[in-house]
C-alpha cells in the first residue's frame, strides 16, 4: 500500500500514473528483473547446465539444449506458420526445416 501511496503522491498533479511515479527502489528492482530475463544464455548456465568443471557441458550438448529450446519458442511464437517462422528466425526453408528436422520437431504448435 506504501507503494502505491507513494506514486500517487507522486502523480498528483497529473491526470494519469506512470511508472516514474513509482518509488526508485521498485523501478530499479523491475529492471534488474527484466534484464535479467533478457540473459538466457548466462540463466541457462547457471540455472541446471552447470558452473564448474563437472557440470559444464560440452558445446554441442549445449548448442543442442538451446537450439531445441529455441526451436520450441519460435513453433509456438510463429503460430507454426513456415514463412513467419523463417522471417523471425532469419532462415531458409530448407534451414528451418533442417533443424526442425535434427530435433525431431514438427512445425505444428
Amino acid at each position: 500500500i506504501s507503494v502505491l501511496h507513494a506514486a500517487v503522491a507522486s502523480g498528483l498533479n497529473e491526470p494519469r500514473l506512470n511508472p516514474h511515479h513509482l518509488p526508485v527502489a521498485l523501478r530499479i528492482f523491475s529492471r534488474k528483473k527484466t534484464w535479467e530475463e533478457q540473459r538466457p544464455l548466462e540463466r541457462g548456465i547457471e540455472n541446471g547446465l552447470g558452473t564448474d568443471e563437472t557440470g559444464f557441458p560440452s558445446l554441442k550438448d549445449f548448442r543442442h539444449l538451446n537450439e531445441s529450446q529455441y526451436l520450441d519458442a519460435l513453433v509456438r511464437l510463429s503460430g507454426g506458420h513456415i514463412e513467419k517462422a523463417c522471417s523471425m528466425a532469419g532462415v531458409s526453408r530448407s534451414g528451418l526445416y533442417h533443424l526442425l528436422e535434427k530435433h525431431n520437431k514438427k512445425l505444428n504448435p
